[in-house]
């Protein structure tokens, strides 16, 4: 009851931010990218359309907090022989120290759900349920309400607790929810990666994630931390990335417990190193997935496709509620950019951090565990509205002529999806137009 009580506040005072992604908050250390805790980004806005009649709710869903990669785990292993030789001259309190010594790795099977992630999915489940009651009744009806999720544990386990709660009258298995197939590339987004050779450029020494790794900003932060530790020869950015995974998985593994007491890793960094560590996470999915990405918003054609689709199948026919989909990260980036969401004027690059504290593209905001990208069919006086919350913020979403709504016309959100889905059948010799040669059906 107690962490419920936490995280309700520091909800609230996340959703107290006027811009989306806020510019600041009130906990600026645990801001760790793409693994930040849910509760910094949850906002406060779903209580917006209370004088609407909700015809249909899509909704795109990140698993939640989950246990380290096989790969981090291997690399957190070098931490063990970190620790035990620390310089006696560290700069670091007998607390600190001490604390560093007793680290262990608590992780577990390979990228599984955790307590705090099952504890975020029912949360925000109930807090659906409450601000839409028509959508989410007591009873779960496939026919109604479509659910679709990865094949990977960690999505489907979400899907179960988040499920759980929105619909309290029905108990639903693991074995019961629908994963998607491998060629639904409105969801595999890893398949259509592949299409289009998005790897061919991972290794590129000119890339601005290489340009940054290479960079003064993360020698400085390489040196900071050797420096702290009195070690006896100078990290290197593995060693500083497994402190960082240390530090992130632990604070999320027990929130609570965290902003009482810092976790051991987490010690060894200063503000500005975190904040080195956050834009480095941020160049990495703008680049994959974002708008430094060749095919950044390509990669969400075939879901806005699924969407125009579905809402105007709920327009003709209002049988269909809910169209609910649990996956990964890779599924909420394309949200952002088929929207155009958190663009920045300024392209991010590995030379200007300093001058891109506001930017909107940051993932500690727009993709953390437990992240969502909700849309939302109303009606209201006769008149059709569509409304997007990333991570319960509601968005100004951009329409003709350079105008912006929370709460935008039908027809104007319609034109908008059009004028997306053209502009990409136009570039059909290079992706077989916006559905990239597959078939993309309703939910």
């Amino acid at each position: 009851m107690m962490l419920a009580i936490t995280l309700l506040c520091l909800g609230t005072i996340a959703s107290l931010q006027s811009e989306f992604p806020p510019s600041n908050i009130a906990y600026p250390d645990i801001l760790f990218g793409s693994k930040t805790p849910y509760f910094v980004a949850q906002g406060d806005d779903l209580n917006k359309l209370q004088d609407h009649e909700i015809i249909q709710i899509f909704g795109i869903f990140r698993h939640g907090t989950r246990n380290p990669s096989e790969d981090d785990n291997n690399d957190m292993k070098v931490l063990n022989n970190i620790k035990k030789n620390i310089g006696s001259k560290a700069k670091i309190s007998s607390n600190d120290r001490q604390a560093i010594k007793n680290w262990v790795n608590l992780a577990e099977k390979n990228k599984n759900l955790i307590d705090q992630g099952k504890i975020d999915m029912e949360h925000l489940a109930t807090r659906l349920r409450n601000n839409f009651p028509s959508i989410f009744t007591n009873k779960f009806n496939s026919a109604i309400h479509k659910v679709l999720s990865s094949n990977e544990e960690r999505a489907k386990d979400s899907a179960v607790y988040f499920l759980q709660n929105a619909f309290p009258d029905t108990k639903i298995k693991k074995k019961n929810v629908p994963a998607w197939e491998d060629n639904d590339v409105t969801l595999n987004i890893d398949k259509l990666r592949e299409k289009l050779r998005q790897n061919k450029n991972k290794n590129n020494p000119d890339s601005e994630v290489n340009k940054f790794l290479n960079g003064d900003k993360m020698k400085k932060t390489i040196i900071n931390v050797t420096e702290l530790l009195n070690y006896n020869s100078t990290f290197n950015y593995k060693d500083v990335k497994a402190m960082y995974e240390a530090c992130r998985h632990d604070y999320t593994r027990n929130i609570e417990m965290s902003m009482n007491s810092k976790p051991a890793w987490c010690r060894v960094f200063t503000k500005d190193d975190l904040l080195n560590l956050e834009y480095l996470d941020d160049l990495i999915w703008n680049e994959k997935f974002g708008y430094n990405s060749h095919y950044g918003d390509k990669l969400g054609c075939p879901l806005i496709m699924r969407i125009k689709m579905s809402f105007e199948a709920a327009i003709s026919n209002p049988t269909v509620k809910a169209v609910l989909n649990f996956g990964h990260r890779s599924n909420l980036f394309p949200t952002f950019t088929m929207l155009g969401l958190a663009y920045d004027e300024t392209r991010l690059s590995a030379d200007n951090m300093d001058n891109m504290s506001n930017r909107r593209w940051r993932t500690s905001f727009l993709n953390p565990f437990s992240a969502n990208t909700i849309l939302i069919l109303s009606k209201f006086n006769n008149k059709f509205y569509v409304s997007v919350f990333v991570n319960e913020n509601i968005v100004d979403l951009t329409i003709e002529n350079n105008k912006t709504c929370e709460i935008c016309e039908w027809s104007q959100f319609e034109k908008k999806l059009n004028n997306f889905i053209l502009k990409h059948n136009s570039n059909n010799h290079e992706n077989n137009g916006c559905n990239f040669g597959f078939n993309i059906t309703l939910p």
